[in-house]
């Protein structure tokens, strides 16, 4: 009787054992389960912020590009501003932006003067507004697209109003792009009523230094800016970003958080249990302010107990097996028992790394990026999969030694890799970003951001070990060179702007000083342009002075220069045309006469 009790007693343990490991091991899959929806939870915030730095980052630029587009102008009219805005429209670069403008400077004396010289460009009701007696005035006069909404912004003085005169200050003072606190835009007509924001870059004279803070004050004549509601703008940078991943909802809040000060939220009437949310803040320093990015996401949409269910399921059912086996089986059973119980937690361990190796490799080839491991005493390396695609090669194509990825990098580019990569191994500094061109399995050169830190160390302190990534930026690059194309040709005929042409005169004269030949200058516009672009519209316009553009050029030399002045004038930079001054003379009528024969044909 004894015996039997030992042994009921003993399967009764077994099953008791049995069915805590089954919690246990179902309770440890539950925190496993969590501790990942929160990373990939804070993976999706980091994306969601990186995007919202990288398109203010965009819109600076644009900015940036409307300062260049004054620097390089004597006089920037309606039309050009129009243009500028038109090509990073239709280069999609503006999506989210309720609109870009520039707004001048004015001092009292010049107030009725401007106004004056606005209303005979063709709008007879323009005044500065608000009225009233200042000490300085501005006035918003270009600002594009030039819709009904933002026809309520124009002759605005936003100098005027407390809010955004101090980012204007800001910018003025800084030299750099400033976003405004949150404000109430004109543009609101009282339907979907949005906070709203703007960013200002100063735009100062090119005859005067801007050095000092005095001397940027003297010679601050406007700013570029753009303005944005911040639900469009927002939903404009995140699309379905986040949503793809799983559902979070965004709160941005200006400085503190507080309702006063919420700028965005992509949630509003979201009614969660605060005990169900995961939560992260962060925040982003950013042209001047700090932007408080508050991220909720509902625990319950995120988290997938299913596995830790299976799992105590399954040790429920295991246990209750061996119970009955042990009962049936008495003392022999207690060896297949312990058999089982062994395969079993095999079978958990073999699951547990299998899913581990499949996370590891989820969070680095979704990511897009390429995976670099170093190590620095042999100068080997390991490549993830990502990373030899990004280069156009297939698995374990390339070799793993550093000189195998170095010799690839463009001869104008690799000193500078090298040495960053050499004080991160000689323990100069921990970590690196460089940009770099590299040469693909198609033999073309793609842009790419390299990102590195130092993870291990021996015990005397030598770097053992640099892990970093790698990411292609060639569009990002591609864009930058845009913008700077925009600085020095006419966006609309293709032809030089002033401020090549003022470069290459420049260089020609300093050419006929060494040659002692002649060059000649002809200037010209467009009769009646002004009649025809008012009866067949803009559009037509614009094609007449980009064909008058393409016939001009076929009636000149590979050498000479034409440049669109500004509306319908143009300037053709003749170079070296003789010896002397008959010559000379006689080469620029035979040109003029060329130039002529192109425009008459049909």
């Amino acid at each position: 009787m004894l015996n039997i009790r030992l042994r009921k007693l003993f399967a009764f343990s077994v099953l008791a054992v049995g069915l805590v490991s089954s919690a246990y091991m179902s309770h440890r899959e539950m925190l496993l389960i969590e501790a990942d929806a929160i990373k990939r939870f804070n993976a999706v915030c980091d994306q969601i912020s990186l995007k919202i730095e990288e398109r203010l980052g965009a819109y600076a630029l644009i900015l940036r590009g409307g300062k260049a587009l004054f620097a390089a102008s004597v006089n920037v009219d309606r039309e050009e501003w129009k243009d500028y805005v038109d090509n990073l429209s239709a280069s999609g670069t503006v999506q989210g932006i309720q609109g870009i403008g520039y707004a001048v400077l004015i001092q009292p004396d010049e107030l009725a003067a401007h106004e004056r010289r606005v209303r005979a460009e063709g709008f007879p009701g323009y005044a500065v507004k608000p009225p009233g007696q200042r000490d300085l005035y501005s006035s918003i006069v270009f600002l594009e697209p030039f819709d009904p909404r933002n026809q309520r912004a124009f002759g605005y003085d936003m100098y005027s109003e407390p809010v955004r005169r101090q980012a204007m200050e800001a910018a003025r003072d800084s030299g750099e792009p400033v976003l405004s606190c949150k404000v109430q835009l004109l543009q609101e007509n009282g339907q979907d009523v949005q906070p709203g924001t703007l960013m200002y870059v100063p735009v100062y004279t090119n005859d005067r230094p801007i050095t000092t803070l005095e001397e940027r004050r003297q010679a601050i004549i406007g700013w570029t800016y753009s303005l944005y509601r911040m639900n469009n703008l927002l939903m404009g940078i995140l699309g379905d970003a986040a949503q793809a991943d799983m559902p979070i909802n965004l709160e941005v809040y200006d400085s503190a958080i507080s309702a006063e000060n919420l700028l965005y939220d992509s949630m509003p009437q979201r009614n969660a249990d605060p005990q169900e949310l995961l939560y992260t803040l962060q925040t982003m320093k950013i042209y001047g302010r700090e932007w408080r990015l508050v991220f909720t996401g509902a625990a319950k949409e995120v988290v997938n107990y299913g596995p830790a269910w299976i799992i105590l399921a399954g040790g429920i059912l295991v246990s209750g097996l061996i119970f009955w086996a042990i009962l049936l089986l008495q003392m022999r059973s207690a060896a297949l028992v312990t058999t089982r119980q062994l395969t079993e937690e095999l079978r958990l361990r073999e699951a547990l790394l299998k899913e581990s190796e499949f996370r590891w490799k989820y969070a680095i080839e979704g990511s897009g990026d390429g995976l670099w491991d170093m190590d620095v005493e042999q100068s080997t390396l390991f490549y993830s999969d990502a990373f030899q695609r990004l280069l156009g090669f297939s698995h374990h194509d390339m070799g793993n030694h550093l000189d195998d990825w170095l010799q690839r990098v463009h001869p104008d580019d690799i000193d500078a890799l090298r040495a960053v990569i050499d004080s991160v191994r000689e323990g100069r500094q921990s970590n690196f970003e460089n940009e770099h061109r590299v040469l693909t399995q198609s033999g073309s050169y793609e842009w790419m951001l390299c990102r590195a830190t130092s993870v291990n160390y021996d015990e005397e302190g030598h770097v053992k070990r640099i892990i970093g990534t790698l990411s292609l930026i060639t569009h990002r690059k591609e864009l930058e060179a845009q913008i700077r194309e925009l600085a020095f040709y006419d966006p609309l005929t293709g032809l030089a702007n002033r401020r090549l042409l003022d470069d290459r005169l420049a260089q020609l004269l300093l050419q006929l000083q060494r040659i002692g030949h002649y060059a000649a200058i002809m200037v010209f516009d467009l009769d009646r342009f002004k009649a025809l672009n008012d009866a067949h519209g803009h559009a037509a316009g614009d094609q007449l002075l980009r064909d008058v553009a393409r016939r001009i050029q076929h009636g000149v030399r590979a050498s000479d220069t034409v440049a669109r002045f500004g509306g319908d004038e143009f300037v053709i930079l003749l170079s070296d045309v003789g010896a002397d001054e008959d010559q000379a003379r006689s080469s620029a009528h035979k040109i003029a006469e060329n130039i002529r024969i192109k425009l008459s044909e049909a």
